[in-house]
């Protein structure tokens, strides 16, 4: 018979330990006022066991040790570290709230148990929006994780940026210990963050760890929220007539104190970090409005032409977005020219050559 209780009154209830269970403690987690029930927890031979009221997984320290535990009776298999984050999760909670941002954590909970269910391993919560897997070296795993968050995004009309990032450490030194192991797969983690179009990364011993871009993006979506963001038209002329023959559209940031900010100080980092398709969006519509004000002035018309980046194709139908907002002003297609950015395809090709 066994009783336990924690500082947080968590009572574990006596009860008779099964003769065949294969454990040295099988319990009963019960808290009143909790959804008045009682939580099943089995417990390894010599290992004390926490879980997440929220999630239903090992805590962080009780999934290495159990984590150290499975490794031991699969020596002869493969396995890798597996660091989960939500990539800016707190511009998330912000910008829809706690409830949506729960409910995110809990869908990721149970992908987890279900690949947990389905191909072996561990699986915990590491608290705020991070879990850790140890995971069988398998490639349809892997597939299938990045299936799954694909198909999240699109079903809940999320934007990339919000995307979960997967990075993967193979434990190939069985004389490391299982938490150097998944602070390699943090750095990967930390590495893929970076790159929008990706939701894996392996890990590499020259990846680095770059300073939080939080605050400046958190400043875009305020001057998003708050119409900061308007565009300037730079002419386009015929240099043999002297003619202006149509114009780019060039965002510009000018803060509430009528700051002007240069576009190299966020426009890379939104590329970057997967949300430059909100800026572009609005640009367009910008100019489509623009365009139907000289409609209704007028005043000739001249192809104005707007930004295309890579994020935009990875984050909708492009043509179809631009063919609605040309329905929504009613105005001659003629009038919007497309500009394809450089590192929409010079960067990283051999990314979209995979993709």
């Amino acid at each position: 018979m066994w009783q336990f209780k924690d500082n947080n009154n968590m009572i574990i209830s006596d009860i008779p330990l099964p003769e065949d269970s294969g454990m040295s403690l099988i319990g009963y987690l019960y808290q009143a006022g909790v959804n008045d029930g009682i939580l099943p927890i089995e417990m390894e031979a010599g290992a004390v066991t926490e879980t997440d009221a929220v999630t239903g997984m090992f805590t962080k320290n009780s999934f290495y040790k159990q984590a150290e535990l499975y490794l031991e009776k699969k020596n002869h298999l493969s396995f890798c570290a597996v660091a989960i984050d939500i990539n800016h999760f707190r511009l998330f909670n912000q910008v829809f709230g706690r409830k949506p941002g729960d409910a995110y954590i809990v869908y990721l909970a149970d992908k987890l148990k279900h690949y947990v269910r389905e191909y072996g391993g561990v699986a915990g919560y590491a608290g705020a929006d991070n879990f850790l897997y140890l995971a069988p070296d398998n490639e349809e795993l892997f597939a299938k994780m990045q299936e799954d968050a694909r198909e999240y995004m699109l079903n809940q009309s999320l934007e990339i940026g919000y995307a979960p990032k997967f990075g993967v450490y193979r434990i190939l030194d069985e004389s490391m210990t299982i938490m150097d192991a998944f602070d390699n797969a943090l750095r990967a983690t930390d590495y893929v963050k970076k790159e929008y179009s990706r939701l894996l990364a392996w890990y590499d011993p020259s990846m680095n760890v770059e300073d939080d871009e939080f605050k400046l993006l958190q400043d875009v979506e305020f001057g998003l929220l708050n119409h900061e963001f308007t565009f300037y038209l730079q002419p386009k002329v015929n240099m043999n007539t002297g003619k202006i023959y149509g114009a780019e559209a060039l965002v510009r940031w000018i803060r509430r104190d009528n700051r002007m900010v240069a576009p190299i100080r966020y426009v890379p980092i939104l590329e970057r970090n997967g949300f430059i398709f909100r800026l572009d969006r609005i640009v367009w519509e910008q100019v489509c409005k623009f365009q139907r004000f000289l409609i209704d002035m007028e005043y000739p018309l001249l192809p104005i032409s707007v930004n295309v980046s890579r994020a935009d194709v990875f984050s909708m139908d492009v043509a179809e977005y631009l063919i609605g907002l040309v329905e929504k002003y009613d105005i001659p297609i003629s009038c919007l020219e497309l500009e394809i950015t450089e590192s929409a395809y010079v960067e990283k090709t051999g990314d979209i050559g995979a993709e």
